[in-house]
């Protein structure tokens, strides 16, 4: 804009020289020519520069005084009829509408043509002259402003298009925003179900049993101070309950101040390692207990506790791992507590195996128990097999093998499984989850096993694993 003003100024001035300089004017006319361009430039510096700073001007009545005193100048000195090309300019970028902007293009064009003619004598020739340089002037206005108009009104359309994408993008943002608070909330969720709420589980059930050892213990103090003497039979009692019990006893059979000892140690390590995980989690740490620790050894570990806590066998198989990545290595020993939790809380086992194995690039975490299987929910992959047969089974039989799927997962999630976690844990990874009931050949529950597979190597979008049958030493054992 602003070198249009200075255009503008520009042509005036010149305008003015050529007037000035002009020796067939006569003193009125040259008077009249200098008074049109001096009124034109004092309309557009106080009138015509607000109009066009203006988003929607009112510019009817600057138009029209505009054109009347470029017609007046023509009249005095036809060569400013070079002042239409600012003129018709100002018409198109002022008016309210294309219809407005014609109108005074079609009123103007006459008027300088009556000038012009007039102003040179009105001779016939002169009339056949100003219509045709009117006629062409306003052709290429009409046709120029249409034109312009058309891309000035493209550039609208490119402006409210940007303005909605950039709204668009600001709503994907948020949205976005709101999707990555959500998949954090859900992975702190998820480790605090695996951590933290699995060892809790763990230090109630401890307390329940050290509650019912501690009234044991009492009730038979009690019944010696009312008796008032040690019979045979309470002191044989006694002296059980002093040794620990049973020596092969279950969680019912372990009495006594010994057993208690041990029980509340055991809840008191459990805090600590609860307390451990809960301070892991509030620094958004998911590593294993021991920084410097194998996935192996962690899962070692763990079986240990869990046999410590429930006087269940824990079997660990393991094959030589390669270096996985550390976040893989959660995810697996987080697997492995979820079925380790899963035994102890439905199975009713009196063994369990838990088995890293390593094939075809992916590793595998197996949670094989011996107990009651999956509910009936849960689909089973078909009778239990002997150790030959497992090896004569081909390819076909066992992807021909029933798995639960998802619907059977998440229904058992409901029931407290936690699986649905579990293979939300493993998708992260392009991992899959099974599980199955195994069965003898006919068809008597035998135990569960759980099966969590992963790529070795950093995931990749689109890869697939499938889950590998029961190994066939725990089929043997369990037939």
């Amino acid at each position: 804009m602003k070198w249009w003003h200075v255009g503008t100024g520009a042509l005036v001035v010149l305008l003015l020289g050529l007037v000035g300089w002009m020796p067939r004017l006569t003193p009125e006319m040259r008077i009249l020519a200098v008074g049109a361009l001096v009124a034109f430039a004092v309309l557009y510096a106080a009138w015509g520069q607000r109009l066009l700073r203006q988003d929607c001007p009112r510019a009817t009545g600057y138009l029209a005084a505009s054109i009347l005193v470029v017609a007046v100048g023509v009249y005095a000195e036809p060569n400013l009829l070079i002042m239409q090309c600012l003129l018709f300019p100002l018409i198109w970028v002022l008016s309210s509408s294309i219809r407005h902007a014609i109108v005074l293009n079609v009123v103007a064009a006459p008027l300088f043509v009556v000038a012009y003619a007039t102003g040179l004598g009105g001779s016939g020739h002169l009339w056949v002259e100003a219509f045709f340089i009117e006629g062409l002037s306003l052709g290429f206005s009409i046709v120029l402003g249409l034109w312009i108009n058309n891309i000035a009104e493209l550039g609208r359309q490119k402006t409210l298009l940007y303005d909605e994408l950039a709204a668009a993008q600001d709503q994907l943002a948020s949205l976005s925003r709101d999707a990555g608070a959500a998949a954090e909330r859900e992975r702190i969720a998820r480790d605090i179900h695996d951590t933290i709420a699995q060892t809790v589980t763990g230090i109630v059930m401890l307390a329940q049993r050290g509650r019912r050892e501690v009234t044991e213990v009492t009730e038979v103090s009690r019944d010696n101070a009312r008796d008032g003497v040690n019979d045979e039979r309470s002191s044989d009692r006694s002296s059980d309950l002093s040794n620990g019990g049973l020596s092969g006893g279950g969680a019912a059979d372990r009495t006594g101040p010994g057993a208690s000892a041990e029980t509340f140690e055991l809840i008191e390590s459990m805090g600590r390692e609860a307390l451990d995980e809960a301070r892991a989690l509030v620094a958004t740490l998911a590593k294993l207990p021991d920084a410097d620790a194998t996935l192996e050894q962690a899962v070692r570990r763990v079986a240990e506790r869990f046999g410590r806590e429930t006087s269940l066998r824990v079997d660990v198989e393991a094959d030589a791992l390669p270096p996985l990545p550390r976040e893989l290595e959660v995810m697996f020993l987080r697997c492995a507590q979820e079925g380790l939790a899963n035994v102890r809380k439905h199975a009713r086992a009196t063994a369990a195996v838990v088995s890293l194995r390593v094939e075809d690039g992916f590793v595998e975490l197996r949670v094989d128990d011996d107990g009651r299987g999956y509910p009936a929910e849960a689909e089973t992959r078909g009778p239990a097999k002997s150790e030959n047969e497992t090896e004569n089974e081909t390819a076909d039989d066992a992807d021909a093998d029933a798995e639960t799927g998802a619907a059977g997962i998440d229904a058992l999630s409901a029931r407290g499984f936690g699986l649905a976690g579990m293979r939300e844990r493993l998708a992260l990874a392009n991992g899959t989850l099974s599980i199955c009931t195994l069965r003898t050949p006919a068809g008597e529950p035998v135990g569960a096993s759980l099966t969590a597979r992963a790529p070795a190597s950093a995931p990749t979008s689109g890869s697939a694993a499938s889950p590998a049958t029961p190994p066939a030493a725990y089929v043997e054992r369990t037939s």
